[in-house]
């Protein structure tokens, strides 16, 4: 069957009148500059994408190379169909996906692939080992663990030599389950000399790195948090200067045992701190990472044996503070909403939050604010045991200083006025006091 646009090889004979014979080869390409033919035919080929545990994959690109080409994507269901591809020419069907290498990736891809190097859990299937190989290598070995962990904690933005997706043609049974990266398994399926639909195609997708499936899942590691209670890292507040070096030491919650990894995400606000490096302690350097630019210490630590609370910290985080802050006023978003988890034996995953004790010499109830909220003014009422000096300062929402006053007070109750000039507008403030005695704080409201 010949189509629009082959070329043709043809012969010519010419006789004269005396038979006087002579002939050429030349080639006819076949045109249809007016559309008589119509489209030529075409047959469906279709397929779907699913993780190891069964899982769609969508998004995923699929091609169709050979002398003729098309590409579609797989949808939500994780199927995909060329509608027609012309009959009578060989195709090779491949899925590819390069997006979003951390995706799915934990300490606990981490841990799985330490033990397995370690020899204390090893891999049970071969789509274990392809996930591992994230070098691409032909093997799985230490400098797979640590590319691992430099795009966990945001070192690298890509896997090299390798693809975020791997995807494996179903059916392929490995010769040696137990060292599948010896064999050229198949990635793609050949369909030659097509000429009836093929609708059965079945890859499975595997996520480089990715030990624990839990990049098409990413409830799988909520609901393991959900299952466990939260654990805090906790701190005594307490009050800063602005330009005091805080060296703020980060050790493993108490009662804590069987901790075989950690993962932690910890941003300092902008503005109010800024990060000038990391004291070792029981961490290595190659478990957490600094980005000045972002303010953000990250920790991704996978520990080759179990351990336990210890009083000596996994690392201190040393800060400059850069304006009149607490503590606990530092940080981007409040403690509850730090990206963190431990990993413990048996699955066992908790979450992790930042919690910090109040204020030494606090006191919160001996501040007294009428009418709360307010529109016009509002009075605050504060007791002094003796005539010192009195710091008033107030905070909008996101923590910025928006009023401040000093003042010389005397023993007894002492009231001063807020009015609504002295605010930029409408809104949640958190008012301090500061005195020798302690530091007294509320919340009040400013509405129309």
């Amino acid at each position: 069957m010949r189509r629009r646009g082959d070329s043709v090889l043809v012969e010519l004979h010419a006789w004269d009148a005396l038979f006087n014979h002579r002939f050429c080869q030349t080639y006819v390409h076949i045109q249809d500059n007016q559309q008589i033919c119509g489209p030529p035919p075409g047959v469906p080929v279709a397929g779907v994408i699913e993780t190891p545990s069964g899982y769609p994959m969508p998004a995923a690109e699929v091609h169709a190379n050979g002398e003729k080409t098309a590409m579609v994507e797989s949808d939500e269901h994780g199927k995909f169909r060329f509608s027609s591809l012309e009959k009578g020419y060989d195709y090779t069907i491949a899925p590819s996906c390069d997006n979003d290498p951390a995706a799915g990736l934990n300490v606990r891809d981490l841990i799985m692939l330490q033990k397995h190097i370690l020899g204390l859990a090893p891999f049970t299937n071969p789509m274990q080992w392809i996930a591992a190989d994230v070098n691409r290598s032909g093997g799985v070995t230490v400098t797979d663990l640590a590319i691992l962990q430099k795009v966990i904690l945001g070192q690298k933005d890509h896997f090299p030599d390798n693809t975020s997706w791997r995807f494996l043609a179903d059916g392929y049974v490995f010769r040696s389950p137990e060292q599948p990266l010896s064999e050229s398994f198949p990635e793609s399926v050949d369909l030659n000399n097509l000429t009836a639909q093929d609708t059965s195609l079945h890859f499975v997708a595997i996520k480089t790195g990715d030990l624990d499936e839990s990049a098409l899942r990413p409830e799988l590691l909520d609901d393991r948090n959900r299952q466990h209670a939260t654990r805090t890292f906790q701190w005594p507040d307490r009050l800063l200067r602005r330009g005091e070096i805080l060296q703020m030491p980060l050790s493993l919650p108490e009662g804590l045992d069987g901790v075989e990894g950690l993962e932690l995400a910890l941003q300092v606000a902008p503005e109010k701190a800024r990060i000038l490096g990391v004291k070792p302690g029981l961490l290595s350097s190659d478990q957490y990472s600094l980005d000045y630019r972002q303010r953000t210490l990250r920790i991704a630590a996978a520990f080759p044996e179990p351990r336990k609370s210890d009083k000596i910290p996994l690392l201190d985080l040393i800060l400059e503070v850069q304006a009149d802050r607490a503590l606990s006023e530092l940080w981007s978003g409040s403690g509850r909403e730090v990206r963190g988890a431990l990993f413990l034996t048996q699955g066992v995953v908790q979450p992790l939050e930042f919690a910090f004790s109040p204020l030494a010499g606090s006191n919160e109830a001996a501040l007294q604010m009428f009418p709360n909220p307010f529109r016009e003014e509002i009075r605050i009422l504060f007791e002094a045991g003796a005539a010192q000096d009195a710091e008033f300062q107030v905070f909008d929402a996101q923590g910025r200083l928006v009023w401040k006053r000093k003042a010389r007070v005397g023993s007894g109750i002492h009231e001063f006025t807020l009015h609504r000039e002295d605010l930029p507008g409408t809104g949640i403030y958190r008012v301090a006091i500061r005195t020798a005695e302690g530091y007294f704080t509320g919340t009040l409201g400013h509405i129309d």
